[in-house]
């Protein structure tokens, strides 16, 4: 029961992280090109969502990497049995 419910969790939790970064990200590029780059430069503003996105991914990825590290030395253990 417990294992249905984690999966239903988990794919609601992607329906809707998916549904906003689909509504989000062509906005926000439309946005920067017209009011940042003044319509002049699609690949402008995505240089800007980009350098913009990638440290916040980092900084909310980092805080995961011990559990990530268990698990594997966890899978490598089982593995190993």
């Amino acid at each position: 029961m417990a294992k249905e419910l984690e999966g239903r969790i988990i794919a609601l939790y992607l329906l809707v992280v998916n549904c906003i970064s689909l509504i989000v990200g062509p906005l926000l590029g439309g946005l920067f090109s017209d009011r940042v780059f003044a319509g002049y430069s699609l690949g402008g503003s995505l240089r800007l969502m980009a350098s913009a996105d990638s440290p916040v991914a980092g900084i909310c990825l980092a805080p995961c990497l011990r559990p990530f590290r268990e698990a594997v030395n966890t899978a490598r253990e089982w593995e190993a049995e």
